[in-house]
């Protein structure tokens, strides 16, 4: 029996939590979303050194999540964006951690909890942050939690 090639997974996407705090002259409102991004997969070392600069593929909002005990993301709708030349993409999220990714018409994509998501070894409960500014806001911070390959 022959069986149809995988395609090659050659885009990463990343599911991270977002919390933004607006303009100060908006009396700071707090925000938080889930987001996803989508990038060229140029090695499986894929980093987050640009993500800020990253335009977001889909984000779900998320008021309710408290950083103080982050869960793992939800179901994303991520719709017709395109994801790597794919469409019509969902994001299913799990509560024991990494969820999957499908695509209309393509096999599930692989996740796997980011393995950015420590800070450091000596402090393996803690989240990496990642730091951002952008107009409007006085900043935002970024919080990996999953990668998935299409």
């Amino acid at each position: 029996m022959v069986y149809p090639q995988q395609p090659e997974r050659n885009h990463a996407v990343f599911v991270v939590f977002k919390y933004s705090v607006e303009d100060p002259s908006r009396s700071h409102v707090i925000k938080r979303s889930w987001v996803v991004f989508e990038q060229e997969r140029v090695s499986s070392g894929q980093n987050y050194s640009q993500i800020c600069s990253w335009d977001p593929a889909a984000s779900i909002e998320a008021n309710e999540v408290s950083l103080d005990d982050l869960p793992w993301p939800p179901d994303i709708d991520i719709g017709e964006h395109d994801l790597g030349g794919l469409r019509g993409c969902q994001y299913h999220g799990s509560n024991a951690g990494a969820g999957s990714i499908s695509c209309k018409d393509v096999a599930a994509g692989l996740c796997e909890v980011d393995q950015n998501i420590l800070n450091s070894d000596r402090m393996p409960d803690v989240h990496k942050e990642i730091h951002c500014q952008e107009a409007g806001y006085v900043g935002y911070t970024l919080f990996p939690k999953v990668r998935c390959y299409i």
